[in-house]
């Protein structure tokens, strides 16, 4: 009698079975959120909320784990995308090596036209 048992077992088809039920059962158990991009992508980001919502029912190592996994992919990412596009930052790179010329000239042209619209405080004072 005990071997039945023990076959039923294995081939898990015991008397009193339910299946669906077990299933249901399954699907009701709670489970870790899974990181997505868009989390980090929410421009209200929040890492204290997302430290609370995302360590339930899963270990710190474990997130330590994934959070490494999503670092490591994002790095591979941003190599391709550099790679890909690498004469266009060689070029932008250049591109503001005289930069400093330009910024001084513009700074130098804006504090004049203050100069010019500034309105003597003698003038300011007869107006109010």
């Amino acid at each position: 009698m005990s071997s039945n048992i023990f076959a039923d077992l294995l081939v898990n088809d015991f008397p009193g079975s339910r299946d669906s039920e077990d299933a249901d059962d399954f699907a009701s158990l709670p489970f870790p959120q899974p990181i997505s991009r868009a989390v980090f992508s929410s421009p209200d980001f929040n890492t204290e909320s997302f430290l609370v919502s995302h360590s339930q029912f899963r270990t710190l190592d474990d997130l330590r784990l994934e959070l490494r996994q999503w670092v490591d992919k994002l790095e591979n990412e941003m190599e391709s995308l550099i790679e890909e596009d690498w004469q266009g930052y060689f070029t932008l790179g250049r591109g503001l090596a005289g930069g400093e010329v330009t910024v001084d000239n513009v700074e130098r042209r804006v504090k004049q036209f203050e100069r010019d619209v500034q309105v003597p405080p003698l003038v300011c004072r007869e107006l109010m």
